[in-house]
């Protein structure tokens, strides 16, 4: 009995501790969380089957960057190994460096301060008209349709912080929901 108690108030601990998140495929996100100069973009889905992507796309000019011309900030990451998809968030904030933090981005919340996009690139599957009526291979969500939402978190010395869920969706309807997303990108300049 004196056991039991105390692998009950173990897990009682360790499920309320807040950087506690469930280890999927390997990954501890609150481990990475904590390396400072650790880049990603991470989301789990309902299965809390993990989507990593830490390594930058080399797209010079437009990648992890805001474009001040279309007040757009473009961030694309991949996987380090042969994961089917890329990863991209848009987010269209006018005077981006001048917002108040935190702020919400689309979502169903008080003065979004803009809007806001998540995409899985297929990489296996090329498709004629990518997003187009056929296509079954590459997710977007926006919240100009309430699908996605984003709370930009911090913007120090350009390191873009920012948490988002929802969900993303294929144009033949297939579905993944979007929990605990998390972003920490160093932009370019």
């Amino acid at each position: 009995m004196k056991r039991l108690l105390s692998l009950a108030i173990l897990t009682i601990f360790f499920a309320c501790e807040p950087d506690n998140v469930p280890e999927v495929s390997g990954i501890n996100i609150a481990s990475i969380i904590n390396e400072a100069d650790t880049e990603f973009i991470y989301f789990e889905d309902a299965d809390k089957q993990q989507y990593y992507y830490p390594t930058k796309n080399d797209l010079p000019g437009f990648s992890n960057r805001y474009l001040f011309e279309s007040e757009q900030v473009n961030l694309n990451m991949r996987s380090n190994d042969a994961f089917q998809y890329d990863c991209n968030i848009f987010m269209s904030i006018p005077d981006f460096f001048n917002i108040s933090l935190p702020a919400q981005v689309g979502g169903s919340g008080r003065f979004p301060v803009g809007t806001g996009e998540l995409q899985l690139i297929d990489k296996l599957n090329d498709v004629d008209n990518q997003f187009g009526p056929d296509d079954d291979y590459n997710f977007v969500g926006s919240s100009l349709f309430e699908e996605m939402a984003f709370t930009i978190i911090s913007l120090d010395d350009q390191v873009f912080q920012a948490e988002f869920s929802g969900r993303i969706l294929t144009k033949t309807g297939r579905r993944i929901e979007v929990i605990n997303g998390r972003v920490r990108i160093q932009l370019e300049n």
